[in-house]
C-alpha cells in the first residue's frame, strides 16, 4: 500500500528542517539575546523590554514590562518559547501571559495563552536580530480582587469572543554568541 502524496510531502517538510539546521552556523544557534520589545496590542503597556536565550532552534524568552516600577496599576509578564524553522526565518510561537491589574478590591490576574508566528527581519550591525510576529491572545482565566474565578468559555460567542485578541509584535535584540 502506498501512502498518500500529501503525506510525503508533509513528512518531507517535517525533515527539512532539520537539515537545514545541521548545515547551519553554530554561532546563530547559542545566543543570549535582549532587547525592546513593541507591541500593538492595547491590553499591555506598547514597550517593554526582554531577555532571552536560544538554543539550537528552540528560542526561550522572558517579556517585561518596564513600568512597573512606575506605574502600579497594571504589570504583565510573558514567557515564550519559538521553534526555528532556519536561522533568522521563521518561527511558530507558544506561550503564556500573566497580567496583574489594581482594582478597588485588591490585584486581579489574567492568564492568556499566546500563539502566532515570527519572522526574522535583516540584521542590523550583525549583532541586532529585528524580528516581527503576529499572535492570538486568548485570556483563559481570570481570578483575584474579591471577584469570582471566570474562564473562557465556547457556550456562546458572549463568552469568548472578548477573550480573544489578534496583535502584532516587532523586537530589537541585541546578541551575542554563548
Amino acid at each position: 500500500m502506498r501512502p498518500p502524496p500529501m503525506l510525503v510531502v508533509v513528512l518531507a517538510l517535517a525533515v527539512a528542517p532539520a537539515r537545514a539546521h545541521a548545515d547551519a552556523d553554530d554561532e546563530l544557534y547559542r545566543l543570549g539575546h535582549g532587547g525592546l520589545n513593541l507591541r500593538t496590542d492595547t491590553g499591555v503597556h506598547r514597550v517593554r523590554i526582554d531577555a532571552g536565550l536560544r538554543l539550537g532552534p528552540v528560542d526561550l524568552t522572558a517579556v517585561l514590562d518596564p513600568k512597573v516600577f512606575i506605574d502600579r496599576r497594571q504589570n504583565d509578564s510573558d514567557l515564550l518559547a519559538e521553534y526555528m524553522f532556519r536561522p533568522d526565518g521563521w518561527a511558530a510561537l507558544a506561550g503564556w501571559r500573566l497580567t496583574q491589574i489594581s482594582i478597588d478590591r485588591g490585584t486581579q490576574f489574567h492568564h492568556m495563552l499566546l500563539l502566532g508566528a515570527s519572522g526574522g527581519l535583516p540584521r542590523l550591525f550583525e549583532v541586532v536580530f529585528p524580528r516581527f510576529g503576529i499572535e492570538l491572545e486568548a485570556n483563559v482565566l481570570r481570578h483575584g480582587g474579591g471577584l469570582e474565578t471566570d474562564g473562557i468559555s465556547l457556550a456562546s460567542e458572549r463568552h469568548y469572543l472578548d477573550l480573544l485578541s489578534v496583535n502584532l509584535f516587532l523586537r530589537f535584540d541585541y546578541a551575542i554568541g554563548i
